[in-house]
């Protein structure tokens, strides 16, 4: 069986496809994620970008997990270009935070080890401001 490799993750709050394979990410998470105080429900979305291989499997199935109960399941069909990285957005899933953990996006395929794809912490803290 074979790991799926990435590229680049990039979680956000909304991904919005642009003209000639460009993508707006809205609102990105760049390390771990602060909130004022729990109960915290917020969006979140994620670009994700595939490096393909043989038998490649043009089927995932992605969870995202708070600590280790599933949140969503997103089954994504995709095609790809032989030696080009293979781009994957997940739609924006409302997920309603109410004590410390950790978020992941887990990726599983035909013939594919699962794999975490990403991870963060989700935790009260002072919001830095810009």
């Amino acid at each position: 069986m074979r790991k799926l490799r990435t590229d680049n993750v990039v979680v956000c709050e909304y991904v919005a496809k642009g003209a000639h394979s460009k993508h707006t990410l809205v609102n990105v998470y760049t390390g771990d994620i602060i909130v004022r105080e729990f109960p915290a429900t917020f969006p979140l979305a994620f670009y994700i970008e595939i490096v393909p291989f043989e038998d490649l499997p043009e089927k995932l199935t992605f969870q995202v997990k708070k600590g280790r109960k599933v949140a969503a399941e997103i089954e994504v069909g995709f095609k790809y270009e032989k030696g080009k990285t293979a781009l994957l957005t997940l739609p924006q899933i409302p997920i309603t935070f109410t004590k410390n953990v950790d978020i992941s996006v887990v990726a599983m395929g035909d013939g594919l080890q699962t794999t975490t794809v990403v991870k963060k912490k989700v935790s009260t803290g002072e919001i830095p401001s810009g």
